[in-house]
C-alpha cells in the first residue's frame, strides 16, 4: 500500500509541477486544469491498462476480478 501511494504521489507531483509552470507562465487556467486532470488520469491509468489488457489476452479471469473488486466495478 505504501509503494502504491507513494507511486501515485510522484505522478500527482510531476503533473502538478507541469501545471504550476503553464499557469506561471499565464496559460489560461481552465485549460491548464482540463490538461492536469486527463494527464493525471492517463498516467495513473497507464500501467493498468496494459496488465489488465495482457490478463485479458491471456484469459486470466483472476487478475481481472481483483481489479473489479478492488475498483468497485460491475460487469
Amino acid at each position: 500500500v505504501r509503494q502504491l501511494r507513494h507511486k501515485i504521489e510522484d505522478i500527482k507531483n510531476h503533473a502538478l509541477e507541469s501545471a504550476l509552470v503553464q499557469l506561471r507562465r499565464g496559460e489560461d487556467a481552465e485549460k491548464v486544469l482540463n490538461h492536469f486532470a486527463h494527464q493525471l488520469t492517463q498516467k495513473i491509468l497507464h500501467q493498468p491498462t496494459i496488465q489488465l489488457r495482457r490478463a485479458s489476452l491471456e484469459q486470466s479471469d483472476e487478475k481481472i476480478n481483483v481489479v473489479k473488486e478492488l475498483f468497485d466495478l460491475s460487469d
